[in-house]
């Protein structure tokens, strides 16, 4: 989000580098503690950089340490961020040789532009970031009101507010140049590109206004995308691969975070399926807008979303996902299970045709050829 042209990846490039060093751990310290203490990682996103670590309970205080330690201490040692360049130019051309994880990444950037633009950057620009980049990326970015700080298990909140007082630094700033977004114009035309692949790749793109969903929406968007194409229970699942054989994968899927969103249908399938695919899947769609799902479909969609939400909160993951998301969207208010669930099954097949109607708006059909 807050990247420019001529340093695209450079989030992406520091995840990675501050785990090479601190003031007080060398690389080797930081791997050492990590086993020491649980399992550590990171990801980075569009509008996001995490670092995680999982660990026992009693454990707290030192995972807490050395999270910190590496957030905002790093040293970035110039040979480590040199091999690490190496690291992730190979991690691109992962990218570029992966069908599904190329067709996102140009899926994405021809629709919402350079907010969208692939994560970990270009070859250019991977190859022209340099330690002193790094360091002032993270020195702008990483400030108090920039970031979250979320620890889920066995722990009392008030062991876990001094440890954070404890570890946090001090002297965090809040940044000076926060970026508001203004409306953004989306690129719906139609659009065919080529990977040098055996399988092809199709995608129905709509609802490019999700990421500003209403309050009363979050649970029936959950229901609708899950009876659409969350499941072997569902609407696509059955037409597209079980009575058509069209393809192997097909699912729906919801692109939702805090600068654009919208849904995606996915399907992976043999080049000269492509048209009959897209003709269908747009039949389904329009079916939908006017007769929503059949009431057993409906039932069983809306059962199946509550598992999902209590399989949620099996581990500290999902309740950390959970939690972030809420933070992602603060206009949306936490639900509990007893809520949740009586939200759910208000849903009523209206519900479902309302929602059908008001987001399946301009489609987009994205089609990835094979050679």
């Amino acid at each position: 989000m807050y990247e420019t042209p001529s340093n695209y990846g450079i989030a992406h490039f520091l995840e990675h580098t501050v785990f090479k060093g601190t003031k007080k751990r060398t690389l080797n310290d930081i791997k050492a503690d990590a086993a020491k203490y649980g399992n550590i990682n990171a990801f980075t996103g569009h509008d996001l950089t995490c670092y995680y670590l999982d660990f026992i309970s009693n454990e707290m205080d030192n995972a807490v340490e050395l999270v910190t330690d590496m957030v905002f201490n790093p040293i970035f040692p110039k040979e480590e961020v040199i091999k690490e360049r190496g690291v992730i130019l190979e991690e691109y051309q992962t990218i570029q040789d992966n069908p599904e994880s190329y067709f996102y990444d140009i899926l994405k950037h021809n629709i919402f532009g350079d907010l969208a633009h692939p994560i970990i950057g270009t070859e250019d620009t991977i190859s022209r970031i340099n330690a002193s980049k790094i360091s002032d990326f993270r020195e702008k970015h990483y400030t108090k009101d920039n970031m979250v700080v979320f620890i889920g298990g066995k722990m009392s909140e008030d062991s876990v507010r001094k440890t954070l007082e404890k570890y946090l630094p001090k002297d965090l700033k809040d940044r000076s140049d926060r970026k508001e977004l203004g409306k953004t114009k989306f690129n719906m035309e139609n659009f065919e590109f080529t990977h040098n692949s055996k399988q092809a790749i199709l995608s129905i793109v709509f609802n490019t206004k999700l990421y500003r969903y209403s309050p009363e929406d979050k649970f029936l968007r959950g229901v609708f995308s899950n009876g659409l194409g969350g499941g072997m229970h569902s609407i696509l699942f059955d037409r597209i691969r079980e009575k058509k054989g069209l393809c192997y994968s097909v699912y729906n899927t919801i692109d939702d975070n805090n600068t654009f969103g919208a849904n995606y249908i996915v399907c992976n399938l043999n080049q000269n399926n492509l048209d009959e695919a897209s003709n269908e899947i747009i039949s389904i769609l329009e079916e939908i807008k006017t007769n929503g799902f059949d009431k057993n479909l409906l039932e069983l969609v809306k059962r199946n979303q509550i598992i999902k939400y209590i399989k949620l909160f099996d581990n500290t993951y999902g309740v950390g996902y959970f939690v972030d998301s809420y933070f992602s969207n603060p206009d949306i208010q936490m639900s509990c299970l007893k809520d949740y669930e009586k939200n759910i099954k208000n849903i009523k097949n209206e519900d479902i045709i309302r929602f059908a109607n008001e987001t399946i708006d301009k489609i987009k059909i994205v089609k990835m050829n094979s050679k």
